[in-house]
């Protein structure tokens, strides 16, 4: 990486704590960004599941499901069995939401007016256009680790059913690339998760312990 793309991905560090710590001191106090945010998202599109609004937000399902389980317990949001799909439970926004949400773009509006001072509308389409392409690598290179997340879970599991198994029959197995796999492997040793004599592969006590 050259200096200027560190010292740009320094500053937007840098922007992006002064902006939620502005944010987060301007709003209620027991309502952080993230969940103003999932907040937000509830209001916009009544009636959405959990994986849907994690879809919509590019979150992590896990940290949606603690933010609706926080903005249910204030009162904010609602869940309610589908009426299309048992299985599936809606987020619908309460009136107090609605206050919410209205203070909150107040506030914003009147926070961006004062960021974006000296900038003109062209400058903020560029930088626009220039964070959607970030976010879109950043949302590739996630996709590509819990792609990698999920070889490794299949890697671990064959070596398990599999006794005596190596490198080249893992490769072989799931249809992979021998260099792939033996990345994925060295990863897993690395972590002690598994450990190769002579070739051979084996499951570590360790895994086996966090697993259970």
């Amino acid at each position: 990486m050259n200096d200027k793309k560190q010292d740009v991905m320094i500053m937007m560090g840098r922007i992006n704590r002064k902006i939620f710590t502005a944010n987060d001191k301007g709003l209620d106090s027991s309502i952080g960004m993230g969940q103003l945010n999932i907040l937000k998202g509830i209001v916009d599109h009544e009636n959405i599941t959990q994986d849907e609004l994690a879809n919509i937000l590019k979150l992590d399902k896990t940290t949606v499901a603690k933010a609706v389980k926080r903005l249910e317990s204030y009162g904010l949001i609602t869940r309610n069995r589908s009426k299309t799909d048992l299985r599936k439970k809606e987020l619908s926004a309460t009136k107090k939401a609605f206050a919410v949400r209205d203070r909150m773009k107040k506030h914003f509006n009147n926070h961006s007016e004062s960021i974006f001072k000296g900038v003109s509308e062209n400058e903020i389409e560029m930088l626009k256009c220039v964070l959607e392409k970030i976010e879109a690598n950043i949302e590739k290179d996630r996709n590509v680790m819990n792609d990698k997340r999920q070889l490794g879970m299949k890697v671990v599991r064959l070596i398990e059913k599999n006794d005596g198994t190596n490198a080249s029959k893992l490769a072989k197995l799931l249809d992979k690339d021998l260099d792939e796999i033996r990345e994925i492997l060295d990863k897993l040793i690395m972590k002690n998760f598994v450990e190769e004599k002579n070739g051979v592969l084996n499951v570590t006590p360790n895994f086996k312990g966090r697993n259970k």
